[in-house]
């Protein structure tokens, strides 16, 4: 029927979005010429500077990402940025605004309060080389508890910790005036199971071993996987 109304399309479906991927490559080629810690941008629509830089203020520019894939062509993306009167000031978390409405203080302490989870992420990610699935930070080496613990069938245990920076109430002060609200940070160590990088041939073999976690009965079923599915001859070196 072309007198029928279109149904708006969901999030991720319209041909003119942006690509979380390529948004956040955009804004690194934007700002490649400030300093990686003198800003922090949370992957969507938010991105903090430090009061140092003063080059971005209300501009719209468009930047050429490199193509994601050999042979394609490069992305031109649009990137508007606006000036906001948002003034991050951390010493804010842990010393209460006296002075302020606690309603006033609140909201103050929420824009702090999301600035903080976006560090913790990002920083985790592109600074110390972390996994980051929400607000779960995951650690697949030594540096945190211990190595990668090795489980059956491919799959290995990480462990990670989950950093959650709470609002709590400053509670009933003199003349039963209710006290500014306080920050506090909690770390809660936690554990993952996932699949380490391999071949879709390793993890057959380690799915199909007749002795999982045996080295010998993996490669055979690796061995009888490409010989008897495929056709096809694979050498094996063997592992000292």
């Amino acid at each position: 029927d072309p007198t029928a109304k279109k149904m708006p399309k969901k999030k991720g479906e319209d041909e003119r979005e942006v690509p979380g991927v390529i948004r956040k490559k955009a804004v690194k080629q934007l700002l490649k010429d400030i300093p990686t810690t003198d800003w922090l941008h949370d992957g969507n629509n938010l991105l903090w500077t430090r009061k140092s830089v003063t080059t971005l203020h209300d501009q719209r520019k468009e930047v050429e990402v490199p193509p994601t894939k050999a042979g394609g062509r490069p992305y031109l993306v649009g990137l508007e940025v606006k000036f906001e009167q948002r003034e991050i000031d951390l010493s804010w978390l842990h010393r209460p605004q006296v002075n302020k409405d606690p309603a006033e203080a609140m909201v103050a302490i929420s824009e702090h309060k999301r600035f903080v989870q976006v560090a913790i992420r990002t920083l985790a990610q592109e600074r110390d080389e972390l996994i980051a699935q929400g607000r779960k930070v995951i650690c697949a080496d030594n540096r945190l508890v211990c190595d990668a613990v090795t489980l059956k069938y491919g799959r290995e245990m990480w462990f990670g910790y989950i950093g959650q920076l709470e609002i709590v109430n400053g509670g009933l002060g003199v003349g039963g005036r209710i006290g500014a609200p306080r920050a506090t940070l909690s770390l809660n160590l936690v554990a993952s199971v996932g699949l380490p990088q391999m071949s879709v041939i390793q993890l057959l073999g380690k799915l199909g071993a007749k002795y999982p976690g045996d080295w010998r009965s993996e490669r055979d079923a690796e061995r009888d996987v490409v010989w008897h599915y495929w056709g096809r001859h694979r050498s094996f070196e063997r592992e000292i």
